[in-house]
């Protein structure tokens, strides 16, 4: 039997859950089945050199764009143009069995472009886009995002929330699917165990993701303020990178938390970090099905997080804490985790059984259905 061609789209391997999501799902792929090539619209990002190595790969832009070119992709149809023109001349004559947008936003539109070169077209849609529509830079309209959408094949949510708030957004809800991440378990228990020069000496809470305004550093912040304030003696460690860093710390250096929350950087092996912290702390305004929360609860790690759709699929059933999207909530949640042993001890319990759920070889088969229906 023949391999079917599958063709991955991905706008870069920056630092995101998305991204190492993306990663695993390549590792697990069956090559006895599928052929697989992946396209990256720009040749950046700290994943690079995890893509494994029997996969061919290509990119359209050799960085991300520079000033000029993002003046001009405020014309929207010169963008446009501009787009169609260069994948499409990448690409050329190739034809392919299917093809997958593993993101929304600048993924989907490249991945439109060439949609007539295959049978089957999915898109993965990794956020819920009504509470952040971070995407509406590239559309004139909510409809003619919808449209874009509507071109493919199969649209793919990683959580009911996501989807629903999709459907509520765009009246749209035709070939629309679940299918959560995969999470290896397993290999993050195996790399947990690996050396690290970080070290905690204080009872340490652990938040891990790009520093952009949707993951709410800055709310995580001024609950730590209010902790500091009431005499706890703890620290915060922020571990990722983005274009909020500068901000956060100068936020940090206004209130005085130097000695009380760190910015850590990003980092390749974040599971021996994550492991010897105490807790998780997730202080998000949006996500669609947080990997670093599924990790979190493989490691047995006590959650507090705000309560966002997503979350509430995964910590819905006690696994963790969730509270309301404010300082003060978030910090009442925290001082919950940080003064209650017992808490800790049972949340823990919770989280090592949520993560026994995680089943890799269903969700891959749910994958293959829908590019061989």
């Amino acid at each position: 039997m023949s391999k079917k061609k599958i063709l991955f789209i991905m706008e870069s391997l920056a630092g995101g859950g998305a991204e190492k999501v993306f990663l695993d799902l390549l590792e697990s792929f069956d090559r006895n089945r599928y052929e697989i090539e992946l396209l990256l619209v720009f040749n950046v990002g700290v994943h690079l050199d995890k893509i494994p190595d029997d996969i061919r790969v290509r990119y359209i832009y050799g960085r991300r764009p520079g000033l000029w070119r993002r003046l001009r992709e405020h014309a929207v149809a010169m963008r446009n143009r501009l787009y169609r023109s260069d994948i499409r001349k990448l690409l050329k004559d190739e034809r392919f069995d299917c093809i997958i947008s593993f993101m929304e936003g600048p993924t989907l539109k490249m991945h439109t472009y060439v949609a007539d070169k295959a049978p089957r077209n999915i898109n993965w849609c990794h956020i819920n886009l009504e509470d952040c529509h971070w995407t509406s830079y590239l559309y004139r309209s909510i409809e003619e995002e919808r449209d874009e959408f509507a071109r493919m094949s199969e649209i793919v949510f990683v959580s009911a929330g996501a989807k629903e708030a999709f459907k509520r957004m765009f009246g749209y809800d035709q070939h629309l699917h679940i299918i959560y991440n995969i999470i290896p378990t397993e290999k993050i228990r195996r790399q947990s165990l690996e050396k690290t020069e970080l070290h905690t000496e204080k009872f340490t809470f652990l938040n891990i993701g790009r520093l952009e305004t949707a993951k709410r550093q800055d709310r995580l912040i001024e609950a730590a303020r209010i902790l500091r304030d009431k005499g706890h003696d703890f620290e915060v460690w922020i571990m990722g990178t983005g274009t909020l860093e500068q901000r956060l710390r100068k936020q940090i250096a206004s209130l005085g938390l130097q000695d009380c929350v760190k910015m850590l950087g990003f980092h390749k092996k974040p599971y021996p970090i994550l492991r010897q912290t105490d807790a998780f702390v997730l202080s998000s305004d949006a996500e669609g099905y947080p990997t670093v929360i599924c990790e979190a609860l493989t490691l047995g790690k006590p959650i507090v997080s705000t309560l966002i759709p997503g979350v509430d699929e995964q910590l819905g059933d006690g696994a963790g804490i969730t509270v309301d999207l404010t300082p003060e909530a978030l910090a009442a949640g925290m001082e919950r985790i940080l003064t209650d042993e017992q808490l800790r001890h049972n949340l823990s319990e919770k989280a090592l059984k949520k993560a026994a759920t995680f089943e890799k070889d269903s969700i891959l088969n749910r994958i293959y259905s829908l590019i061989d229906p």
